[in-house]
């Protein structure tokens, strides 16, 4: 009996997707403490179902903060296509939630949704990013775009787990999430790289150390200022 729901639903969403002029995103089950593992149910031009959808119940508890900065489901296309979606960005994970419905919501896929376009402006790229050896992917939002180079940012939210107990060193506290301060990261050849300063900047780019010497020696550039920043992008375009 379940294999014949299994073959019903299979071929429902393949008939349904053939006719469709927007396919849905690519999306997987949300985080669950369950072993139970989950095989995909269909897969079809990109469209993945993998399991039952979860609720963000599922989440780690916390009794301060959310994962999110926004946690509102913002309607969005997923790279580049017609059709809307209700989604939001969570910051703790750095993955995109997508609202199916009221009691259904998922994960999306990373590697197939690179672009997700929210209608008030927002806009999230999947982008590798470099940590000393490691390299990652992950969510950001352009800030200046270059010909050459570019400078991208995110805020992740980390969580802690708390005190349960109280010593005569540590108070019991809270499960909480918190915000970090946002970050600032320049893409060079389509990686990305965090930066704290402009002479980060510098050893990112050795061979235009020696001008970018100059150029910073004569401009005081602050990262908190776009006007300085975009000034410092057009610099390093003209000798890339």
């Amino acid at each position: 009996m379940i294999m014949k729901k299994i073959h019903f639903i299979t071929f429902y969403l393949i008939c349904t997707s053939a006719i469709a002029q927007n396919f849905e995103p690519v999306y997987k089950q949300m985080p669950t403490i369950s072993a139970e593992k989950f095989t995909p149910v269909t897969q079809d031009r990109g469209f993945v179902l993998i399991g039952n959808p979860t609720s963000t119940s599922d989440l780690p508890p916390a009794t301060i903060g959310k994962p999110y900065i926004n946690e509102d489901f913002i309607e969005a296309r997923v790279n580049n296509g017609e059709k809307l979606f209700r989604l939001r960005y969570n910051n703790h994970e750095d993955v995109i939630e997508y609202e199916k419905s009221k009691n259904e919501i998922l994960f999306l896929n990373k590697e197939a949704n690179t672009l997700i376009e929210f209608t008030n402006g927002k806009k999230l790229y999947l982008k590798d990013v470099k940590y000393g050896k490691k390299t990652e992917n992950g969510y950001f939002e352009n800030v200046i775009k270059g010909n050459n180079v570019s400078i991208f940012k995110n805020q992740k939210i980390t969580y802690s787990e708390g005190n349960k107990k109280s010593n005569g060193y540590s108070q019991t506290s809270q499960p909480e999430y918190k915000p970090e301060k946002e970050k600032l990261y320049i893409e060079i050849d389509e990686i990305l790289y965090p930066f704290e300063s402009p002479k980060d900047i510098i050893k990112l780019l050795p061979n235009q150390e020696k001008d970018l010497k100059k150029y910073l020696k004569e401009n005081k550039i602050s990262l908190e200022s776009i006007t300085d920043m975009k000034k410092l992008i057009v610099f390093i375009d003209g000798i890339y």
